[in-house]
């Protein structure tokens, strides 16, 4: 028997959306963020939903464009504390472990951006991420390199 539920688009939490949104607040000037906000419908996205990945993508990228820099996300990113308050508010919050960091991330980008498979491999003492991109998510490679970039 053949499952013909169509599968969920994938989405991201708000408090993922906000943390783009402060990234970017640092790179881009204040009333292009603030049209392409309201351009994507995501100027006052209510905490309580799921963000569409579709319409963060089409942000991003409408913002790389207009400020002609490929990496936006990427510099937006690096302006991101990332202590560990900060690190306890996103997803990997609940990793105790490097193993439990790199299994959580795994989950997270396959289910909600699509942007690659992650795997753990260990040699004795030492580990190492091995991150395989999907061709078909280029539009998302910024936020995957953002991912890997600290």
């Amino acid at each position: 028997m053949i499952n013909t539920m169509a599968r969920p688009a994938p989405s991201a939490s708000s408090e993922h959306l906000e943390k783009i949104i402060k990234g970017l607040r640092a790179v881009v000037p204040v009333s292009s963020l603030e049209a392409a906000l309201q351009r994507n419908q995501l100027a006052v996205w209510p905490k309580t939903q799921r963000v569409p990945l579709a319409a963060v993508r089409q942000l991003v990228t409408e913002l790389a464009e207009e400020q002609q820099e490929p990496w936006l996300l990427v510099r937006a990113f690096s302006h991101l504390n990332y202590t560990q308050t900060f690190l306890a508010g996103t997803y990997l919050g609940n990793a105790r472990t490097l193993r439990d960091a790199i299994n959580l991330s795994r989950r997270y980008i396959q289910q909600n951006s699509d942007l690659a498979s992650l795997a753990l491999k260990q040699h004795g003492g030492l580990a190492s991420i091995v991150v395989t991109a999907n061709p078909a998510a280029q539009a998302s490679e910024q936020q995957l390199l953002a991912v890997f970039m600290r």
